[in-house]
């Protein structure tokens, strides 16, 4: 019996150590910090903007340059021929100094083959030639200058192949010298011939030929404005010679120029038919003198009067004729 609570009493105690040493390990357990609360991370997916960009596709710009053609330089384009050549032309240039000399311009149709040999200047004996292209067109253009009092004409050769042929198309400008004006007109002057390009009414007309194929309009071809000159009798003569030209346009008083000198003044009228056709008679001098137009600066000379062609136009209140020639001989 004894032995049995011996037994129970040895129990007891270990079970009582156990328990006191669990309760030594919780208490310093429980003296340790605390570990700081760990708050959870808020993690924000940002969405990624996404661009759709639409491909535009940009028209790539030709190479080729079209230029449109030049539009008219005077207030009508007259239709007329010569020697199966069609073509239209400006009847008047839309410029106040600059003037036309041999006009309405002439187009011949030639076999010859179109070669452009670029030489010369415009003032050398046989002018300045240049291959030109306007408008994709190639043009072999010919200038010869020509000084006198005052002004210099410039003669103007286009070359051009078309239907087959080469078109030979000519005209003579005057340009007169602006210095000789008072001002505003001397800068009027000068800001019109530097900005004045020939080519347009060259390739104005070039551009309206045709070869055997005339024009067809349900309108007739618009009558040439102002003064004109049918015809000039005799062609030809000494000094001395008494003329007669007729035409229409002409007024009580009007000029008679040779090459744009003043060859007769204030040439009243000396017939007129039933039809309108006017007439001027006058005798062929041996000295012409100069144009001179009202304010402005008038150089003074006599040009004597020698045999050769001279290039004959009609001016007064209504305008400038168009030209006409005469033969002054020995």
């Amino acid at each position: 019996m004894k032995q049995n609570n011996t037994s129970q009493t040895g129990l007891i105690m270990v079970i009582v150590i156990i328990i006191l040493i669990a309760a030594y390990i919780s208490s310093i357990v429980l003296k340790q910090p605390a570990p700081a609360a760990t708050s959870p991370v808020a993690t924000t997916t940002m969405p990624v903007a996404t661009s759709t960009i639409s491909a535009t596709t940009t028209p790539v710009a030709s190479t080729t340059t079209v230029t449109p053609p030049p539009t008219s330089t005077g207030p009508a384009m007259i239709s007329t021929t010569t020697a199966g050549v069609f073509y239209k032309y400006p009847a008047t240039l839309s410029t106040n100094y600059i003037q036309t000399v041999n006009w309405p311009p002439i187009v011949v149709a030639t076999d010859n083959q179109f070669i452009c040999t670029q030489t010369g200047s415009a003032t050398g004996p046989n002018g300045k030639t240049s291959l030109v292209t306007i408008n994709t067109n190639p043009y072999c253009v010919t200038v010869e200058g020509d000084g006198a009092a005052g002004s210099s004409y410039y003669q103007y050769t286009y070359e051009f192949p078309k239907s087959g042929k080469t078109m030979v198309l000519t005209f003579t400008l005057r340009y007169p010298v602006c210095e000789n004006y008072d001002q505003p007109k001397s800068t009027e002057c000068t800001n019109e011939e530097s900005t004045f390009n020939v080519n347009t009414i060259g390739a104005e007309i070039a551009q309206s030929v045709r070869y055997n194929v005339p024009f067809v309009s349900s309108q007739p071809a618009p009558a040439p404005a102002g003064v004109v000159i049918n015809s000039i009798s005799p062609g030809s003569g000494p000094v001395g010679t008494s003329i007669t030209i007729t035409g229409t346009g002409f007024n009580a008083s009007n000029k008679v120029l040779f090459d744009n000198s003043v060859a007769a003044a204030n040439v009243p009228l000396s017939a007129a038919s039933s039809n309108g056709v006017l007439g001027l008679t006058f005798t062929l001098p041996s000295g012409m003198g100069p144009d001179c137009k009202a304010n402005e600066a008038c150089p003074m000379y006599e040009l004597l009067v020698s045999p050769g062609t001279y290039t004959v136009t009609v001016e007064n209140t209504a305008g400038v004729s168009n030209a006409i020639s005469f033969v002054v001989t020995k």
